[in-house]
């Protein structure tokens, strides 16, 4: 191989790595500020996003398709920032993944009124496919080490019941465990 066509090879990985990490950084950019078809944009056509499936949880996101990438981003919109760590790139022709650290804050307001802040920390585990568009991403998995929510539920001014109810025919006092 000339010195020439080594260049030439060298130039090149290094645009895919560019490209690449421009692809990333606008992946946070347009959904953090709610703009879904930028963001869906960024996946191939057939591209899909997904939590990962853990044991004891329940079935995680599964979103396919531009147009369904689109209304996910539109979804239940919170004000949040994504800080995603740089990614390990593997590049292969045509094809590459990464996996990126990402820490997620998140604020939003729950269907009853109440304020409610998400913290996350995990990665995503990505991989690309390069097309007439540029690189996009193919798939998404989202997988997350820890994530806590907070609610405020707010001062309650009325005072509630403080009666104790007759006990029941039965002679059985009433039971409830709810913190299952």
């Amino acid at each position: 191989m000339s010195d020439l066509n080594n260049l030439e090879l060298r130039l090149r990985r290094i645009e895919d790595q560019l490209e690449l990490l421009r692809l990333e950084g606008a992946y946070a950019y347009f959904y953090d500020r709610g703009d879904a078809q930028g963001w869906a944009a960024l996946f191939t056509e057939d591209g899909v996003y997904s939590g990962r499936k853990r044991a004891g949880t329940g079935e995680p996101n599964f979103v396919q398709g531009r147009a369904n990438l689109t209304k996910f981003c539109e979804a239940g919109r919170v004000s949040c920032v994504h800080m995603l760590h740089l990614p390990h790139f593997m590049i292969d022709g045509d094809t590459a993944t990464s996996r990126i650290l990402v820490q997620h804050r998140g604020k939003s307001i729950d269907e009853h009124g109440r304020p409610t802040q998400t913290e996350a920390t995990g990665c995503y585990d990505v991989s690309y496919r390069r097309t007439g568009e540029g690189w996009r991403i193919l798939r998404r998995v989202n997988t997350f080490f820890e994530r806590q929510a907070h609610i405020a539920f707010g001062f309650e001014p009325a005072v509630p019941d403080l009666d104790v109810p007759a006990r029941p025919e039965s002679g059985e006092y009433p039971y409830r465990d709810a913190r299952s």
